[in-house]
């Protein structure tokens, strides 16, 4: 296979922490689901939109979500922070049948419909962060597909092994660096240096 060229879509750790604190009385309460489903995916190795989307309670087990990425033929295995944790009491009960989040409903009857709807929730995502990122004057463009390179990046950083980083993503070391790695924490790294040297 002949990899296209990509470019990281991370973001820094920092710009992370002001969307995790931004106010959330500025935002509807479906605009609030869109938060924590980009937020899920950050603390769940990057969970791609399609996998949180499709998050059934069977799939978590203990401190660990284990699941088959539909996008790629990989097993995630991302650790349940408290973070996590808290995403999913918030919305328990919810879902329709035994899916973690509010996303599909009944009449999401067929395999197409399914696919449309997280399509069209993947979307609203998007516009969400776009708005937080107007109201928190943050330039760069994130969007859902910024969580696994962010998870990626920050794990890496902070010295944590490529290949734990690599089976909580569902991808190998090769790939995470090709396509996922961006080194994202140049002002932290520079404060230390300062303070080293």
């Amino acid at each position: 296979i002949k990899w296209e060229p990509t470019t990281s879509k991370a973001t820094s750790h920092m710009v992370l922490e002001k969307l995790e604190a931004v106010d959330r009385s500025l935002f509807s309460q479906k605009e609030q689901l869109h938060l924590d489903l980009f937020l899920f995916s950050y603390y769940t190795g990057g969970m791609a939109n399609v996998d949180v989307c499709h998050l059934t309670y069977n799939m978590i087990q203990g401190n660990q979500v284990i699941y088959e990425r539909m996008k790629f033929p990989k097993i995630g295995k991302p650790l349940l922070i408290e973070k996590s944790k808290q995403i999913i009491e918030k919305h328990e009960g919810q879902g329709i049948d035994n899916y973690v989040f509010p996303v599909f409903t009944k009449k999401h009857t067929t395999e197409a419909k399914m696919r449309n709807r997280v399509i069209q929730i993947s979307n609203r995502v998007s516009k969400t962060l776009t708005k937080v990122c107007n109201i928190l004057d943050i330039k760069e463009n994130i969007t859902w597909y910024s969580a696994r390179g962010t998870f990626i990046s920050r794990m890496v950083d902070a010295g944590c092994s490529p290949a734990v980083t690599a089976e909580q993503a569902g991808n190998s070391v090769a790939v995470i660096f090709k396509h996922y790695y961006k080194f994202t924490e140049g002002e932290t790294l520079l404060t230390k240096m300062n303070s080293v040297f």
